[in-house]
């Protein structure tokens, strides 16, 4: 389910028609499109096989959901997420919860990775995003031993 960032309505022209033209090349699955939110994302985030953002809340989702995902993390992207931060790496990616593209090239054996089959990502993310009921528990005994 392709969509785009919310934000891309205001380039149309600019951003949309090369966008709409490289899914229409996609040789595998449907493509549905959603064009400017007319889905909730809960909901298109359930029904995806595939997540993929730059380093975002939706990605953070996608790993607690146990779901493949790819952050493209281009240099300038890099450069973005470490100005006014400590990061060094998208923690996502640290955690071993997201699959990194670096570069155009990456990205694009990492979608056929994914198309294949998964990313990798299961252990980490079961391990990192415990849906068990018990997280306010875990929490709380956080809070508790910080004493």
């Amino acid at each position: 389910i392709p969509r785009p960032h919310p934000r891309t309505k205001d380039n149309f022209k600019e951003e949309m028609i090369p966008w709409q033209e490289a899914i229409a090349e996609l040789k595998v699955g449907t493509p549905v499109f959603d064009f400017f939110g007319q889905t909730d994302t809960p909901s298109l985030l359930a029904a995806a096989d595939l997540v993929i953002s730059m380093y975002s809340t939706i990605l953070v989702e996608a790993a607690a959901l146990h779901k493949s995902n790819i952050s493209v993390l281009y240099p300038r992207v890099m450069d973005d997420l470490r100005s006014g931060t400590a990061f060094q790496e998208f923690p996502l990616v640290e955690l071993g919860c997201s699959a990194k593209a670096a570069d155009f090239s990456s990205l694009c054996e990492l979608l056929a990775r994914s198309l294949r089959g998964d990313l990798g990502l299961k252990e980490a993310q079961e391990k990192n995003f415990r849906l068990d009921g018990k997280n306010a528990e875990r929490v709380a005994r956080f809070i508790e031993n910080l004493k």
